[in-house]
């Protein structure tokens, strides 16, 4: 599980390889859907690797476990459980 800090933060998410560079979305919600913000971001591909940066505020994010999505509009979110410290 990873830990994120409860403030406005700026991410740079690394994709799985192979992914293709354009738009995603990226978001965060708690378990009880209470919670949620999503933004957009634009993937690019360097030297092999695809990531992007987002700006993400978790101010009011409560603190405890809450899941991180990512995908591609349209497409289905893959999702990682982080905690919000």
């Amino acid at each position: 599980m990873r830990d994120l800090a409860r403030e406005r933060l700026d991410l740079r998410v690394l994709l799985p390889v192979g992914s293709p560079s354009g738009p995603y979305e990226i978001t965060v919600r708690d378990l009880d859907g209470g919670f949620s913000r999503t933004v957009t971001a634009k993937a690019r591909v360097s030297a092999g690797e695809t990531s992007l940066q987002a700006k993400l505020d978790l101010t009011e994010a409560p603190r405890g476990p809450l899941r991180f999505g990512v995908r591609r509009p349209g497409t289905d979110w893959a999702w990682i459980d982080v905690r919000v410290l």
